[in-house]
């Protein structure tokens, strides 16, 4: 049984380093390869980097959900060469391959690898929102459109639960809950405990943040463990941090 204690999570960590690829900054600083966290029986986190000149090698996780003999990625890496490593290890290591994935929000960090996810023939679905933004800014759209209005009941993918609960971080970010596990992947809405401010608000709703993550708070009340979209996952206390970032920083 795996404890619901942060502190005693499974932390197995794979890493591939076959297929690192070089950012362009003018240091040329070797990406890090993909990473995996074990976070329970049947959940995993993928982390991938991307190198920025202001922070280097920077982290963004994502989940894959074993469900039945196959498995559900949620979130793609910054690239398709790193996404293709992610659905090369669910089939290869984990022995599931993925055969849906859901992305949440527009951003190359979530949607990036959307393209490689499309060339294996699986079903991809982000918000429809999300799939505009996509079209307009150069990314990948997913093929299937998530009709959900803020706050509406949470659409279940097998293990998975995804709820929209209103612009923050970006208008269109989603959140997944994992209710056998009691795993919140709060993606770039929640913040991670070492971050102390709100990050990237270019496209952020700085009003009505704090509103989401209540929510968010409300529809998921038994979480003990919880994913940011960026940095390491902790408690229930990244929703409380963030709000207090938002409170802070954030009007």
């Amino acid at each position: 049984m795996i404890s619901k204690k942060i502190l005693h999570v499974v932390v197995t960590v794979f890493s591939l380093g076959s297929s690192a690829v070089m950012a362009d900054t003018s240091t040329e600083q070797p990406v890090p390869p993909v990473k995996f966290l074990q976070l329970s029986e049947t959940v995993w986190m993928h982390t991938s980097y991307k190198v920025l000149k202001k922070f280097g090698a920077y982290p963004s996780n994502g989940l894959v959900v074993v469900d039945g003999a196959n498995s559900i990625l949620i979130d793609s890496a910054w690239t398709d060469a790193q996404t293709t490593e992610i659905l090369d290890w669910a089939r290869n290591e984990l022995g599931h391959p993925v055969k849906q994935a859901i992305f949440t929000h527009a951003h190359s960090d979530k949607m990036g690898g959307v393209g490689a996810v499309l060339a294996r023939g699986i079903d991809t679905h982000a918000l429809a929102l999300s799939n505009q933004i996509a079209s307009a800014s150069g990314l990948m759209p997913a093929e299937f459109d998530l009709t959900l209005n803020q706050n509406d009941k949470a659409l279940n993918f097998g293990p998975v639960e995804v709820f929209y609960p209103g612009a923050g971080h970006s208008a269109d970010n989603l959140v997944a809950y994992i209710p056998e596990a009691e795993i919140l992947f709060g993606g770039c809405l929640i913040r991670s405990a070492r971050a102390k401010r709100l990050g990237n608000i270019a496209d952020a709703n700085l009003m009505h943040w704090g509103d989401a993550v209540g929510s968010v708070r409300h529809q998921f009340p038994d979480a003990t463990l919880v994913v940011p979209g960026h940095g390491e996952p902790a408690g229930a206390e990244l929703l409380a941090l963030t709000l207090q970032l938002v409170t802070e920083h954030g009007r």
